[in-house]
């Protein structure tokens, strides 16, 4: 889940499957995959890092070594 924060300053989890694009207008928009638009404190930058940390926690769960069977 990423970490966000909406302007008015509460706190929220958004699933990054449903992330469908990141803008800077200047805010940071968030489109998701359901039409949703949400602005957001941190930069898009920011955004980016979260999403790719998540998925990379994703994908190293499934190249973790199997035990035997």
């Amino acid at each position: 889940m990423l970490r966000l924060t909406q302007l008015d300053g509460q706190p929220f989890l958004l699933n990054p499957d449903c992330l469908v694009m990141v803008e800077s207008t200047p805010d940071t928009l968030l489109r998701l995959s359901n039409g949703e638009k949400w602005l957001v404190k941190e930069s898009a930058a920011l955004v980016e890092a979260q999403f790719l940390e998540y998925k990379q926690r994703i994908y190293a769960l499934f190249q973790a070594p199997q035990g035997p069977a």
